[in-house]
């Protein structure tokens, strides 16, 4: 890669500039970071034979080592890894993000811009097989291909709906996962907002399967705040639309409906990956590393006005610190202070050469 151009140069080579600093600063927008916790859910795919007392930490490192330790499963069968759809995959931040917190998943990327397939393939997910699909026809998938479909800001852009749901079904297994973070409202404004439907119409596209519908700003709040997605929470009628923004997980597993807690464990799992989050400007290096926030246009940075709430501002990082989490040499004192970075999204999963910063 050396004399080669970062995941930073060649988005804004082939995006006009506001596009590209949307691409480039994912982890700054709260549609991306609220769509995290539905993506970890994730984790319940090798999980079926744990009961849900375990917290999901627990039970994800408990179904690993199962996967890692046994070659086939209880009946005999040899256990194939389950599928991710990640449908209107963008540029393939979530890919990398499931790829890297859960390798045991197979994960397949599929989006109607062959650009940003290219920037996926060549800078995020270059494991990860591709695939240009226009969703307005029938999907090139066998039935029951797949255990879940993960669709972040896709499908209020859609113009048959009900007929890509009913190809997502028949393409999913029939417990499998639907997780469909980003549903722009109708009846509310949203920044580039697509072919949206109401609380109503929604409901009514997915009254095939169970499914919860969630204010994306709880999602968030309780994400960031508690480590939680609470899938037994009853939102009214009467709140959610009167919400921008919807979350939306749907199965047909009994298993799913309730409170998913310690949930930001499961971002400790891909240290490899970690960087400091693009939207800070690094300055100092040297003892410390100090973070200031720095947002590239006011457009971007009044569409993710809600971060702010959340991000700090400022930090400061003990230079010590940030080799022993590139170096892996951390002790549990260190340990503690980077899992609390993941938490804040300091620090965020994110591949080699995606910035052209370079921190000594």
């Amino acid at each position: 890669m050396s004399g080669s151009l970062s995941f930073r140069q060649a988005v804004s080579v082939l995006r006009p500039t506001a596009y590209a600093d949307y691409l480039y600063h994912r982890y700054a927008n709260n549609s991306f970071l609220a769509s995290i916790a539905p993506l970890l859910l994730l984790n319940e795919l090798h999980c079926e034979q744990y009961g849900s007392s375990k917290s999901s930490g627990e039970r994800i490192e408990a179904c690993r080592s199962n996967y890692e330790t046994s070659g086939v499963s209880t009946t005999g069968s040899r256990r194939h890894p389950p599928r991710v759809l990640d449908f209107a995959c963008g540029v393939g931040h979530a890919s990398f993000l499931i790829a890297s917190l859960f390798p045991e998943l197979s994960v397949i990327a599929a989006d109607h811009d062959f650009a940003n397939l290219y920037l996926a393939r060549r800078y995020l997910i270059p494991n990860v097989a591709c695939l240009c699909i226009d969703a307005e026809i029938p999907l090139p998938f066998e039935d029951k291909s797949f255990d879940a479909v993960f669709c972040l800001d896709g499908l209020h852009y859609i113009r048959s709906k009900v007929a890509l749901l009913s190809e997502l079904d028949r393409v999913l297994q029939r417990e499998g996962l639907w997780l469909f973070p980003h549903l722009h409202n109708a009846m509310a404004h949203n920044v580039s907002p697509g072919i949206p439907l109401a609380l109503d119409d929604y409901q009514r596209c997915f009254e095939f399967l169970h499914h919860q519908i969630l204010p994306e700003a709880d999602v968030l709040r309780d994400f960031i705040i508690d480590q939680s997605l609470d899938l037994s929470a009853s939102p009214s009628s009467t709140e959610l639309r009167q919400e921008n923004v919807f979350s939306l997980i749907g199965s047909r597993r009994r298993d799913l409906w309730r409170k998913h807690s310690n949930m930001a464990a499961l971002l400790w799992r891909a240290k490899p990956a970690l960087s400091i989050n693009p939207i800070y400007r690094v300055t100092n290096p040297g003892k410390t590393l100090q973070l200031k926030m720095e947002w590239p246009n006011a457009g971007l940075e009044e569409e993710c006005a809600v971060i702010k709430k959340y991000l700090p501002q400022e930090y400061t990082i003990d230079s010590s610190l940030w080799k022993s989490s590139t170096n892996g040499m951390m002790n549990r004192e260190d340990e503690a202070a980077i899992q609390s970075l993941i938490n804040s999204f300091v620090l965020v999963h994110l591949p080699r050469h995606y910035s052209d910063l370079v921190i000594q």
